[in-house]
């Protein structure tokens, strides 16, 4: 494998591993999906263009919120019509806030996928339907052959654990 060949796998293992921080850090100031998304591209090709530029002692995905900011900002002049649009300022403490805050809100997802993990599969099951496939109740219980007042009761059920689960583990890493 070559340096270029290289140079490619460790900017696709860092972004893999940055990628949802990006992405939530940009749900946080732009209320549109279909935006997000193509922000999110936007950023994925700048980190590829300026990867060189990374400095590999630093947190990549510290580097990476940098672009995003400077992204929105951009994104931001082209909209400056829109009133749901935030200011220059705004952003810059909102990345600066955000970027202080990954690592909390990487353990905790990590603790979350761990506790998920650990679910009975009929728990599984129902916070994938609800979470991933974004069913109601109703379709649930439909798909399920039971009633939407069950699935609400197990998922209410399901939601305890996960809860209580991922409290323990973060506890257990604090100490």
């Amino acid at each position: 494998m070559n340096q270029a060949d290289r140079q490619r796998a460790e900017l696709a293992v860092r972004w893999t591993q940055a990628q949802p921080g990006i992405l939530a850090f940009l749900r946080t100031l732009v209320r549109d999906p279909v935006e997000v998304d193509d922000l999110l591209q936007e950023v994925a090709y700048r980190a590829a263009m300026r990867f060189d530029d990374y400095d590999p002692t630093r947190p990549f995905v510290a580097w990476a919120i940098g672009i995003a900011r400077l992204v929105v900002l951009e994104w931001r002049r082209r909209r400056q019509r829109d009133p749901l649009v935030l200011d220059a300022d705004a952003i810059a403490r909102l990345a600066d806030a955000y970027a202080a805050r990954l690592p909390d809100l990487e353990r905790g997802r990590l603790a979350l996928e761990s506790c998920i993990q650990k679910a009975t599969p009929s728990a599984r099951r129902l916070l994938d339907l609800r979470y991933r496939h974004d069913m109601s109740p109703a379709d649930i219980a439909a798909e399920l052959n039971s009633t939407p007042a069950s699935v609400s009761s197990m998922l209410h059920r399901a939601r305890e654990v996960l809860r209580q689960c991922i409290q323990r583990a973060l506890r257990e890493q604090a100490t």
